[in-house]
Formats: structure tokens, C-alpha cells, sequence
């Protein structure tokens, strides 16, 4: 007895429908694409950083990749997730007590464009 996948075609012959079923050479084949789908994200967002996950679908769609834009947000968000650029970034090992004492500056000042003032001062005193 011969095993099939459940994959048939129907034809007619002699006025009848028959029924013939698909073996895996009969199958059409998939084109074989150079890369994962991750990898072409991935590519395709080091080439133009400025583009959005629906524009990358696009593109990759166009290439042959059957990608959602829901896809490639959840590939590159797990990319920011694996390399630790997530939630906010400490500039240049900055003390958290020195940006407190600079965050009462700004407050005692009135504002940050008074504190700039104030600052552009002291900069032109020790020059």
C-alpha cells in the first residue's frame, strides 16, 4: 500500500472525477532563499537603519520573505533585548547621586535654559 501526505488533485477522466494523490516528487519545491528570515532583517536593518519594521517587510516581501511587520519588530526588539540596549541608557558612566545633583540644579534654576545660562557663565569665569 503506498503511504501519501493526504495532498491530491482531482481530474476528470471519462466524464468522471478521480482522485490522484501527491507523492514528495510530485510536490512543487520551495524557492530556496540565500538567508533566514532573521539574518535578512537583520541585514536589512544594518544597510538603512532609518527604515521601520513595515518598510523592511516590504522589501523583504518583495525579495521572496513572507514576513509580517509584527515580525520583524519582535526580531529586532529581541536584538535591542540580547545586546542590553533597553530602557534608558547611562551616559558615559555617570553616577546616578551626579545626575540627582545636577536634576536639583535645573530645579533650583527655574529650568533648563536658565541652568545652560548660568552654566555658559561660569564657563566664560574659569576660561
Amino acid at each position: 500500500m503506498e503511504s501519501h501526505l493526504g495532498f491530491f488533485i482531482l481530474y476528470q477522466y471519462r466524464g468522471r472525477f478521480r482522485k490522484r494523490f501527491l507523492n514528495r516528487n510530485d510536490m512543487p519545491k520551495k524557492k530556496q532563499l540565500p538567508m533566514s528570515k532573521s539574518d535578512a532583517i537583520r541585514e536589512h536593518k544594518k544597510a538603512h537603519p532609518e527604515m521601520g519594521p513595515k518598510r523592511i517587510a516590504g522589501f523583504l516581501n518583495e525579495d521572496g520573505y513572507n514576513v509580517s511587520p509584527q515580525y520583524v519588530a519582535m526580531v529586532l526588539c529581541n536584538d535591542r533585548r540580547k545586546d542590553g540596549k533597553q530602557g534608558f541608557a547611562n551616559p558615559g558612566d555617570v553616577p546616578c547621586s551626579a545626575l540627582m545633583a545636577v536634576k536639583g540644579f535645573v530645579a533650583e534654576m527655574g529650568g533648563l535654559e536658565k541652568a545652560k545660562k548660568v552654566l555658559d557663565v561660569y564657563d566664560q569665569l574659569v576660561e
